[in-house]
């Protein structure tokens, strides 16, 4: 009886009634969608930390260019550019006090692998015939003297090892040429070409190289018994002798009992009986079977350091390394398609990774992605010996990658992927390349936000950085919160203006609804009424009204958050289509979009959804951060519990007073 009174007594004033009820409806929606805007705008930002990350990549650039001529008496090669990085500097002046790295710098090298179960050769490129070049070590006697190393004709005295017979087909078939293998007695003629360590010939005395051809495409015949000869003389030209490029951290040659590769001046003969041991020639030669053999690995602490899995330029036929297996170490790997291919393996499989050598900065320099792997050293140590394994492993296959665009820092074929910290060995002493850092090798990662800092302190506490160029990757880590930034101010307003309107709304409720009613209060009381009836007779309305109110105004803000949230990102994909996003450029053919893809092309991405994959995949991420149910359900009870409490607050402070003087009073 005493609740349908409080809503009687309500009703009796619809005007007020129905204005109050639009009005609170409004302030709680303005309130909650305020709040809920502003919290998810928050989380969002939040989570900018996970979806984003910042990475700088080193690189030492060259001081100045040299064309150096490479020209002799017997060939012309022209003057080819020599970069001169004057002092290289190493990645530890990167760990200066202070810095502040989510990961540290990190130089990651290139392993040399042989794994004669594998086959590395690029298999394309003989398909049609041609065959590796043949090298011969032999002991040679000139018949005449020369001293600044010209041509002279010798004679064979000894094949100690022999490439046999060497073959070339041009690719066209219609040439065909055969160089049959050396043979004790056989005249030749040597020439050094005056290059570099070139060493004075005397008539008589016996000599050991190690020989290629450079007689060019002879003419060939078919004799009478129907096998291809050449016609044409032989002429030999030495390569250097066995030598070591080992060197230590710092880049310095690590010396040996044979000479080193960075000594241009070494020679390329010696006199029999002195100098290097037989032995070790015949290690240099047995080297020469290793290419069908060595691959590349490349080992790993985080994928975000390295562009293409940032970017998601790569794709994988069965899985990533999980976080564990990087913080493990697990033996697991990622192997490269075209070595998959050859070699007919798949993910499940087991392969033997013996890690000969580490080759640090290693850069492309063909301009061809993806090259053959390359063997940028010797992999002689300093006694003449061919390096033993530093460190062998069996790892399991987990995915195959491959590139969905020609990539620049992974430019090798053939190269397997491994966690770093599953390489427990260390490679000192199997260093047979240190070069200059660069952009693909070294990175590191900083906390987001933080750049333009970390570069202030690097240059007070580094003065010779300024040799280095650092490029900062945030992947829009800065534009996503400059965007973010001004949807929280506006959420922001708009939370302090429900919060007003709610208050300014509350406060003019009780006025009319709870203070206009206290004579109402003193005559339920004359009647007989009891002080917890005459609470539930106010209350009873006013909190069905309120709640009714608030929540239809926090349902109201929860259909238009989603609702503007769909709006935007139809906007966007809107945006994405018709190119906005894009760079545009004008060519014969009409306009065409630069997708970041290596060039530039005119398909639409509409219905490729791997064409912007950094940046809607990392829209979608923080798309998914949404709002908790809760703000939507715990806002209007809040409101409610206020509109209650201080209604209570009030009703108790009129039944405190005496009916009579209650109804003696004015208003």
């Amino acid at each position: 009886m005493t609740i349908r009174n409080s809503f009687k007594q309500l009703l009796r004033r619809p005007g007020k009634a129905i204005l109050f009820f639009v009005l609170m409806t409004a302030a709680t929606l303005l309130l909650v969608f305020g709040a809920a805007m502003y919290i998810e705008v928050q989380l969002r930002m939040d989570a900018l930390e996970d979806v984003y990350s910042t990475i700088g990549t080193v690189k030492q650039p060259w001081d100045e260019i040299k064309y150096v001529s490479h020209d002799n008496d017997c060939f012309s090669y022209g003057a080819y550019p020599e970069e001169d990085y004057g002092e290289i500097l190493r990645p530890e002046i990167l760990n200066f006090p202070g810095a502040e790295y989510v990961i540290p710098p990190e130089n990651r090298p290139y392993y040399v692998t042989y794994n004669p179960e594998l086959n590395t050769r690029n298999g394309a490129m003989f398909s049609s015939g041609f065959t590796d070049p043949s090298y011969d070590l032999i002991e040679f006697t000139p018949l005449e003297s020369t001293t600044d190393g010209s041509k002279t004709r010798a004679v064979i005295t000894r094949v100690i090892l022999s490439g046999g017979e060497h073959y070339f087909y041009s690719p066209d078939g219609t040439n065909s040429w055969i160089y049959p293998a050396v043979e004790q007695g056989q005249e030749i003629e040597v020439c050094q070409h005056k290059e570099p360590g070139s060493i004075p010939l005397e008539k008589g005395k016996k000599y050991i190289g190690y020989f290629g051809y450079t007689s060019g495409n002879p003419v060939s015949e078919v004799s009478e018994d129907g096998e291809l000869v050449t016609t044409s003389n032989r002429e030999y030209a030495p390569m250097y002798v066995p030598s070591t490029s080992l060197v230590d951290r710092a880049g310095n040659p690590v010396e040996g009992k044979i000479p080193h590769q960075d000594d241009e001046n070494r020679p390329r003969l010696i006199e029999a009986g002195e100098g290097i041991d037989e032995h070790i020639w015949e290690n240099m030669f047995e080297l020469n079977g290793y290419g069908d053999y060595i691959h590349g690995v490349l080992p790993i602490t985080n994928p975000d350091l390295i562009e293409s899995f940032r970017n998601s330029n790569i794709t994988i036929r069965g899985r990533m390394f999980t976080e564990e297996e990087l913080e493990t170490g697990a033996k697991v790997c990622l192997i490269d398609k075209s070595i998959a291919d050859r070699n007919f393996l798949y993910d499940g499989k087991k392969i033997k990774l013996s890690l000969l050598a580490a080759m640090y900065g290693l850069g492309n320099d063909s301009g061809y992605f993806p090259s053959s792997f390359p063997l940028n050293g010797s992999l002689l140590d300093g006694d003449g010996n061919i390096l033993e394994p530093f460190f062998e492993e069996e790892y399991e296959i987990i995915g195959i990658y491959t590139f969905r665009t020609i990539s620049a820092d992974l430019p090798y074929k053939d190269v397997v992927i491994v966690p770093a910290k599953s390489i427990t060995a260390s490679d000192e002493g199997h260093i047979i390349h240190n070069g200059p850092m660069n952009e693909h090798n070294v990175s590191f990662m900083l906390k987001n936000g933080t750049q333009k800092e970390f570069a202030a302190a690097l240059a007070e506490a580094v003065p010779q950085s300024e040799r280095l160029t650092i490029t900062y990757d945030d992947m829009g880590y800065s534009q996503a919160v400059e965007s973010l930034d001004g949807s929280r101010d506006t959420a922001f307003l708009l939370l302090i203006v429900g919060l007003l309107a709610s208050i300014a709304i509350v406060v003019l409720l009780l006025y009319f609804f709870v203070i206009k009613e206290k004579k109402r209060t003193a005559i339920e009381r004359s009647l007989g009424q009891s002080k917890a009836s005459c609470r539930l007779s106010i209350l009873a309305a006013l909190m069905a009204f309120t709640f009714i109110a608030a929540g239809t105004g926090s349902l109201s803000a929860c259909i238009l958050l989603g609702s503007s949230e769909q709006l935007a990102e139809a906007q966007n994909l809107d945006d994405e289509d018709n190119g906005s996003e894009l760079s545009v450029v004008e060519s014969a053919s009409g306009y065409k979009s630069d997708w970041g893809l290596g060039g530039i092309y005119n398909f639409s991405g509409q219905f490729s959804p791997w064409a912007m994959w950094d940046i809607s995949g990392n829209k979608a991420e923080l798309m998914a951060v949404t709002v908790p149910l809760w703000v939507y359900i715990i806002s209007p009870l809040a409101l409610c519990a206020l509109v209650g409490a201080l209604a209570l607050l009030l009703i108790n402070r009129s039944l405190r007073i005496e009916p009579i003087l209650l109804l003696g009073s004015k208003g």
